[in-house]
């Protein structure tokens, strides 16, 4: 028998929607990577539907898209998902704490057991002395990209550092499931 899944390292509590499967890794795909935006307002829709997200968090933010991958798509999917859902009053208003020190790898590229970001790959805006903060992404798969923004949250004072998703790539899971450390 296996281990049930955990929360990747230094995320708190993991919530995802969805297992990503079916017609979801088609319709994140044409969200994320062919500007079907008008997609964004149908996921935030289900997050406010399905979700479960306390409002005690001190600060919302998001897995910020590389600036190459935002001028080439046009937008940053993410921080439209959780602007959406902060208009629906899932979450509040993100702010953007998170900022890249190098270009991310493509990890969609990349069998899952391969997945690497460095823990210094992100960098904080500001000091979070004490913060309880949300992050967003779209997709938990190894949890690395995750585990590399909450490494460096903590390390800029964020005491409790939880993770929202619509989808988790890990096998077992259902949809609005939550995840605590292990």
């Amino acid at each position: 028998m296996s281990a049930l899944p955990q929360a990747p390292a230094a995320i708190d509590h993991l919530q995802s929607l969805f297992l990503y499967n079916g017609v979801l890794p088609n319709m994140i795909t044409r969200w994320k990577y062919e500007g079907a935006l008008e997609l964004t307002d149908i996921m935030a829709q289900w997050g406010s539907r399905y979700s479960h997200v306390p409002n005690t968090y001190d600060f919302v933010t998001t897995i910020p898209c590389h600036w190459r991958r935002r001028f080439l798509r046009g937008f940053d999917h993410t921080r439209s998902l959780a602007t959406s859902l902060a208009a629906r009053k899932v979450i509040m208003k993100p702010t953007q704490l998170l900022k890249h020190s190098r270009a991310l790898p493509y990890q969609h590229l990349q069998d899952v057991r391969e997945r690497r970001i460095d823990d210094d790959h992100f960098r904080t805006t500001w000091p979070l002395d004490g913060a309880r903060v949300l992050i967003i992404d779209d997709v938990v798969t190894s949890g690395t990209t995750l585990s590399a923004a909450a490494t460096a949250l903590r390390a800029a004072g964020a005491i409790e550092v939880d993770a929202f998703t619509l989808a988790n790539a890990q096998p077992g899971l259902h949809y609005c499931l939550r995840l605590e450390r292990g």
